[in-house]
């Protein structure tokens, strides 16, 4: 079996997550979201995942990307797709991906690389995100290799428009939120409201925390991270902190007003890192402030 793909990153490259799955799966992309599905193929075998962060790189991220996919052609990979943000389908692409939680891994939608390639010898696959917060760059890099006398195992891809799901859910967990959970692996947590500047939640009902706790409720096995986000409205380690205060409170609510388990959450916060509208208008502001879910592999 040939040597496994070894990523020569810039100097100062800090090593953030690194984990390892014997007989594990990851979604290969191998295709931009056609607008209904981004292509994805399973791949079966030993999963390796990890991440880095480059200080002083932010502005960077086409130059390392550049740079990885030389090192894949001249390592004997066939590239399958490298695409970049908005051409690999911004929110959506970035969504149905596999993306290590914060702070593991950071992703601006408006400035990420996506790059997946498959060894010539078919040994072995690899899928690499690039992206930056204001202070560094970011690499990510899932690679499946065979296991101990065992050969990779690609399954077939999805048939055009299908959506890819990550479980099945039945009764009062089978929502719109579920199924934006199913189909993407993420969701934004419509309708919250917080004092202004402060983490306490409002009054309430909240309807998509109902429907969080219904899908959570209905598996015990199911994971998630809440993320919280911000506006760009001030410093960001004091964003950072409100947000990560901001997902802390839904958590809490989940768990003490809806029964949810704790330990199937965990809370996050990355302050104005990753924007979905410009923080120029109100209406930009308004939608960044945000708690998102996503759905831990």
């Amino acid at each position: 079996m040939a040597a496994a793909f070894d990523a020569s990153l810039p100097e100062g490259a800090e090593p953030l997550a690194a984990e390892i799955v014997e007989d594990g799966a990851y979604r290969l992309p191998i295709g931009v979201f056609d607008g209904s599905a981004v292509p994805l193929e399973t791949v079966e075998g030993r999963v390796t995942r990890r991440s880095w962060r480059i200080p002083g790189l932010s502005d960077k991220t086409a130059a390392i990307a550049r740079s990885i996919e030389e090192q894949l052609v001249a390592q004997g990979y066939e590239i399958v797709l490298n695409c970049i943000s908005q051409r690999c389908g911004g929110f959506d692409f970035r969504f149905a991906v596999e993306v290590l939680p914060p702070p593991s891994m950071f992703v601006d939608l408006a400035d990420y690389h996506f790059i997946s390639a498959q060894r010539t010898d078919g040994d072995e696959a690899v899928g690499i995100m690039i992206s930056q917060t204001v202070l560094a760059a970011m690499v990510q890099i899932m690679r499946v290799s065979p296991g101990a006398g065992a050969p990779l195992t690609l399954a077939p891809a999805p048939a055009p428009g299908e959506v890819p799901q990550v479980g099945h859910v039945t009764g009062s967990g089978a929502g719109p939120l579920a199924q934006a959970l199913e189909a993407r692996g993420a969701a934004v947590l419509a309708g919250l409201t917080f004092k202004t500047g402060a983490s306490e939640l409002g009054e309430g009902p909240f309807e998509t925390l109902e429907a969080l706790a219904a899908w959570l409720l209905a598996d015990e096995t199911r994971r998630v991270v809440l993320v919280g986000h911000t506006d760009s409205e001030g410093d960001l380690d004091r964003n950072i902190a409100l947000s990560q205060e901001r997902a802390q409170a839904v958590l809490e609510a989940l768990s003490n007003d809806y029964g949810v388990n704790a330990e199937q959450m965990s809370a996050r916060g990355i302050g104005f890192l990753a924007p979905r509208k410009s923080n120029a208008t109100e209406e930009g502001r308004k939608a960044n402030r945000r708690v998102e879910v996503v759905v831990r592999p």
